[in-house]
């Protein structure tokens, strides 16, 4: 049966403790995946996938004139996918601009990886220089792992726990303004759902 990882309640949990980031996005392996663009309001998003993926059948559903959020865009691809293609490799990254004027806002950006394969010693890793908050989750489909963090005070990568199989797990950074990374390094080959995101 699959499970679908769902950050819903956590990430609007952690907006609260954002404020100015700069416009770059986080740092992360794309495998060779062929990159398509989109903009919806203030929201820009790309999707990363193999060349026999039609990407279009998977935004369709995602309104290009505004009125969505990061969640509900994330939620609209990932259902299309999960139909479509649900043993593909796909990435989906994007970024929620804050709002001009609005006090509060919150600058967003996020990267969603479904059905990344490593193997033994091989590792994933994404980073951002720009970010309050940083938040990973992860649903482990088969193989274990060692989960590791870097930030301003720890710039070298620091083991943080070791995680297994057909369990989500989560975990988040909070500090302040800039470096923040994780890096999961397989420990058996593995397959395994990520989201990455980072507020502020």
């Amino acid at each position: 049966m699959r499970k679908a990882l769902s950050l819903g309640v956590l990430v609007l949990s952690m907006a609260g403790y954002a404020a100015a980031i700069q416009d770059v996005g986080p740092v992360f392996q794309t495998n060779g995946l062929l990159k398509n663009s989109f903009i919806s309001g203030n929201i820009s998003y790309s999707v990363y996938a193999p060349a026999d993926v039609n990407v279009f059948l998977l935004v369709k559903d995602v309104n290009l004139g505004g009125g969505e959020t990061a969640l509900s865009i994330n939620e609209k691809i990932n259902a299309a996918r999960l139909k479509l293609y649900p043993d593909k490799e796909i990435i989906l990254s994007g970024t929620t601009a804050k709002a001009p004027g609005v006090v509060g806002s919150t600058t967003v950006k996020w990267v969603y990886f479904f059905n990344r394969i490593t193997g033994i010693g091989q590792s994933l890793s994404v980073q951002y220089y720009g970010a309050d908050v940083a938040v990973i989750a992860q649903y482990i489909h088969y193989g274990s792992c060692m989960w590791y963090w870097k930030d301003n005070t720890h710039p070298t990568w620091t083991t943080w726990a070791l995680m297994v199989n057909d369990h989500l797990h989560s975990g988040s950074l909070v500090g302040a303004y800039g470096l923040r990374g994780f890096k999961v390094t397989a420990i058996l080959k593995m397959k395994a759902d990520y989201q990455f995101w980072f507020f502020n």
